[in-house]
């Protein structure tokens, strides 16, 4: 008996149980009858609209921002551009500035020119008048030399009578060559150096001298009044070229063998 009340007992707790799961679930069904399926799919439709939209506006954004991105570049290209071309212009303007002056310079060159070249054959005339005048200083006869425009030397003699290269003798020419010679040697050495002429070499100079008229010691004689060229080498087959001479250097060939002696 006391098995069966027990069993009786259960039985009712398991139907208040079930009588108030009954209740909740008439309750749920109550409140779910509530809802109108129309308006949840609609909602449903809306928030799917939605998020759609969300998604293609997001990426329209990300769209926008690549070009925002690929129009920054191409402004920097174009300020590189830009920056480039305003050097360029800066460039073409010294440019331009630096043609002009030398434009100037080139004006002002064909302007000066005429007067250099008349100032240094007024030099070189100078000059060689000086070492013709040592030349001839114990000579019974003056020359005066006149220079052209070409710097061809023009003998004048006493007379005032010109003549050039050409119309003069042998020792005329060989005295005139050398002042020449001589006298743009000195131009060109204080021109480079600031320095005097120093040193004159002289190969065969008595070549268009003869022996009868005494033209070679004449020259020889000249050569040592050249006071203002410290040393004079002299290469010649004439001993009366060579009687003059401080110092004499005898080369000979025997043999095929040559052989320097002092005399």
């Amino acid at each position: 008996e006391k098995e069966l009340n027990e069993l009786k007992n259960k039985v009712n707790e398991k139907l208040k149980i079930y009588e108030n799961l009954s209740l909740k679930l008439k309750d749920i069904e109550n409140e779910i009858s509530m809802f109108k399926v129309d308006e949840v799919e609609n909602a449903r439709r809306i928030r799917e609209e939605k998020l759609l939209n969300y998604k293609n506006l997001l990426s329209q954004l990300k769209h926008q921002e690549e070009m925002v991105k690929e129009k920054l570049n191409q402004l920097e290209i174009v300020e590189r551009k830009l920056q480039t071309a305003r050097e360029k212009i800066k460039q073409k303007n010294l440019a331009d500035k630096v043609c002009k002056i030398i434009d100037l310079l080139r004006f002002s060159y064909k302007e000066v020119v005429p007067l250099l070249r008349k100032v240094y054959i007024d030099g070189l005339r100078e000059t060689v008048q000086s070492v013709m005048d040592s030349l001839t200083s114990e000579s019974e006869r003056s020359f005066y030399v006149e220079i052209d425009d070409e710097y061809t030397p023009i003998l004048i003699d006493e007379s005032g009578f010109k003549r050039n290269v050409n119309q003069i003798s042998g020792g005329e020419r060989t005295w005139l060559a050398l002042a020449y010679r001589v006298g743009l040697g000195r131009l060109i050495m204080e021109a480079k150096t600031g320095q005097s002429f120093e040193l004159l070499i002289l190969d065969e100079p008595t070549e268009a001298l003869g022996t009868e008229d005494r033209s070679i010691e004449a020259l020889a004689k000249a050569i040592s009044n050249l006071k203002m060229i410290r040393q004079i080498l002299a290469v010649t087959h004439s001993e009366e070229l060579a009687k003059e001479a401080s110092t004499k250097i005898f080369v000979s060939k025997r043999n095929n063998i040559s052989f320097v002696e002092k005399l």
